[in-house]
């Protein structure tokens, strides 16, 4: 078990210390919206779909 442990172990600080900045170096974020209702509702701006209650909570 204490190999195997030691070895995990080396497994996951290479995952941090070599693999998390190569990720970081190849993945492009995407463009921030301009405003949060774009982001959440399309670029429609569509409010609720039309089988969607507007209060659920006092159907």
């Amino acid at each position: 078990y204490v190999v195997a442990a030691q070895i995990f172990t080396v497994c996951y600080f290479m995952f941090f210390l070599v693999a998390m900045p190569i990720i970081g170096l190849i993945e492009t974020p995407r463009k921030l919206p301009r405003s949060i209702t774009e982001s959440v509702l399309g670029k429609g701006g569509v409010g609720l779909p039309s089988g969607a209650a507007a209060a659920p909570e006092t159907r």
